[in-house]
């Protein structure tokens, strides 16, 4: 991947060839009553926002890398995309959402004129908090949004830093944890489970083991170092919950109908990290239609590697044994509400900084 650039992602592909987007791909869209809708990242609009306090001048987005998304929107037919900030304003404090929006707005305006307002947005007045803004300081519609990613993390964090073992038996702690405790095993989070646990050790110096330490940083880390505080973890759950939400809501809206009009849904980010995670990991679509499955490529260095077959039948095992129980139940996500504070409880009692 070029350095600093904006990246498209499609969170669901069939796996073979991994979906591009071009303005051949918008224009075919459009013609067949397909709306393209990016879904943009809470780093593009930082990047928006500093290509405005520089002037809001072209050269200012070469330099943050947004080029071609400019380039790309500017060769599609007029209203066959559609810009959503919306999910990364969640993200951020309500009165930084606003300054972000307008930021945005003032960004679109001299480069991207026909974007300022998509027939399909809404508009939100954000007021209250404007710092220490976390999960706790979410609405309560985004914290069922939020909840699962944000225990997920909550847990993996408990278990990296208040469980002594060997990566797998770290692994095996965490998915029973979640088990126990949520009741539920998400494919994406548990996957990024493996990569933290993971002793890097014995990997070739290269991608492999550059990504793993990334996933790590991201995930289990604060500001690249141990958390000290559970204020720290908390950030780090949120933080790494943001990410996860994002491809969920991509994935969620695909193929959907928005004001009856089919969506196309890409994830735009300059996240590296979670572009290379998506090649790697990625729900599964079959001719254009999201199923209930994901897929995981592993590369060749893990394929032989006892902590990954381990855990890769672990989990296996586990959901297949669920599935039935699974399928014959209908899971609210309201009854997780509680166990947020349960799982801070934990923290309470076990985190010691080290």
């Amino acid at each position: 991947m070029n350095e600093n650039k904006a990246i498209f992602i499609k969170p669901n592909h069939l796996g073979l060839n991994i979906p591009k987007l071009d303005p051949v791909l918008v224009n075919s869209n459009k013609k067949q009553g397909i709306e393209t809708t990016l879904v943009l990242d809470s780093n593009i609009l930082i990047k928006m926002e500093r290509v405005v306090k520089a002037g809001n001048k072209w050269s200012s987005v070469k330099e943050n890398g947004l080029d071609n998304l400019i380039k790309l929107l500017q060769k599609c037919k007029p209203y066959s995309v559609c810009l959503s900030p919306g999910f990364a304003l969640k993200e951020m404090p309500p009165q930084k959402a606003k300054i972000s929006m307008d930021f945005y707005e003032s960004f679109c305006s001299v480069h991207l004129p026909n974007f300022i307002d998509t027939p399909n947005s809404t508009r939100k007045a954000y007021t209250d908090f404007s710092s220490d803004y976390g999960f706790v300081d979410l609405t309560t519609e985004a914290k069922l949004a939020f909840v699962l990613p944000y225990l997920n993390f909550l847990y993996l964090n408990y278990i990296e830093y208040c469980y002594s073992g060997t990566p797998i038996e770290k692994f095996k702690a965490y998915v029973d944890l979640l088990e126990e405790k949520v009741d539920l095993l998400s494919a994406t989070e548990i996957e990024v489970a493996k990569y933290c646990f993971f002793n890097t050790t014995n990997l070739q110096e290269g991608k492999l083991k550059k990504f793993c330490q990334k996933i790590r940083e991201n995930s289990v880390k604060y500001k690249n170092k141990r958390a000290v505080d559970i204020n720290q973890i908390k950030q780090i759950a949120f933080n790494g919950a943001s990410d996860i939400h994002l491809l969920h809501v991509t994935n969620a809206m695909d193929k959907k109908l928005l004001d009856n009009i089919k969506q196309d849904c890409w994830l735009v980010t300059m996240d590296k990290k979670l572009a290379a995670f998506c090649d790697l990991f990625h729900q599964i679509s079959v001719n254009g239609v999201s199923q209930p499955y994901a897929m995981a490529t592993i590369s060749e260095e893990m394929v032989n590697d006892e902590y990954w077959q381990s855990a890769n039948e672990y989990f296996l095992l586990k959901s297949i044994k669920r599935r039935e129980y699974h399928l014959s139940r209908v899971f609210n996500l309201e009854n997780l509400l509680p166990v947020v504070e349960d799982a801070i409880s934990m923290f309470d009692k076990d985190f010691k900084s080290t």
